[in-house]
């Protein structure tokens, strides 16, 4: 029914169910469901596409970084309404700073509380986003990955972080390096929205580094302008980020006013992204982005 809110929540109780059921039996396995589609990775890309969706959800999102050098637990409040308007909520479990980012479509928008400022950058295509990396390097990645999909009763969390209670899709999919000095990478889609619900990176030893995951989360048919609104106190300061971004080398090399040096050596399967280009108190700043 297009008209009722399909509601997603995790609670730990199921989870520890999980963990302490007993094995199913023979019996029980032969009842388990056998003409569930079998997904291929042009039906993913398919699933991954946002250019038509019209879904608004709100969801509370956990990011943990396990790397030694940087433990940290983040918690992310997500209002998105289509077309495209997103509002989070960061705030750092231990160290870090709470901030706000708004993002129109246009602009990003980052309200730091703690520095009373707030600083608009313009929207860029980011394959920071998991999702559009998938949807527009399927070529490339399919070059450097094997992909396994799975779906409903197998799309089940690791053993390892099956503790960690979070919203779970009905489909799979992992990516495993062809080179042995890659990280690998799991998500979990909520496949009637097209949604990325969990995500688990793993580094090149087959430890998890980092998970994201929803442990709560509520599609919408729509949401009001309000709730996109940031209200800030009087006398924060308005700045404007001077970020410029190049998508090929010889159009950075054309603004910049020193002469940009590029990798002498690249890992095989990598390949040139972008250019952003900042100021700095020690002048400017140029960062190469490459991708696998």
């Amino acid at each position: 029914n297009g008209g009722m809110k399909h509601i997603a929540r995790a609670f730990v109780a199921c989870v520890m169910l999980f963990l302490f059921q007993p094995t199913a039996s023979a019996d029980n396995s032969a009842q388990q469901p056998t003409t569930a589609k079998k997904f291929t990775f042009d039906d993913i890309l398919t699933m991954l596409d946002s250019s038509e969706k019209q879904y608004s959800y709100l969801g509370t999102k956990f990011v943990i970084d396990y790397t030694p050098t940087r433990r940290s637990t983040t918690l992310v409040k997500v209002t998105y309404g289509a077309p495209g308007w997103e509002k989070k909520e960061v705030s750092p479990l231990q160290s870090g700073e709470s901030q706000i980012i708004l993002d129109d479509g246009k602009f990003l928008w980052h309200y730091i509380p703690s520095k009373a400022s707030v600083i608009k950058k313009k929207q860029q295509f980011s394959l920071g986003k998991i999702s559009r990396r998938i949807y527009s390097q399927s070529t490339l990645i399919e070059q450097n990955y094997e992909i396994l999909i799975e779906q409903q009763n197998q799309a089940e969390p690791s053993a390892l972080v099956a503790q960690v209670p979070s919203v779970m899709g009905d489909v799979m999919v992992s990516f495993l390096p062809k080179m042995r000095d890659r990280p690998s990478w799991k998500i979990w889609i909520e496949s009637a929205h097209g949604l990325i619900v969990r995500t688990e990176v793993y580094d090149a030893n087959g430890e998890l580094a980092v998970l994201s995951a929803f442990s709560e989360l509520t599609f919408q048919l729509q949401l009001s302008e309000k709730s996109f609104v940031v209200t800030v106190p009087k006398g924060t300061k308005m700045e404007t980020a001077e970020e410029k971004h190049f998508q090929t080398l010889e159009e950075a090399r054309q603004q910049v006013r020193f002469p940009i040096s590029v990798p002498q050596y690249m890992p095989a399967g990598f390949v040139f992204s972008s250019i952003i280009s900042s100021p700095t108190a020690r002048g400017e700043k140029v960062q190469l982005a490459y991708i696998d």
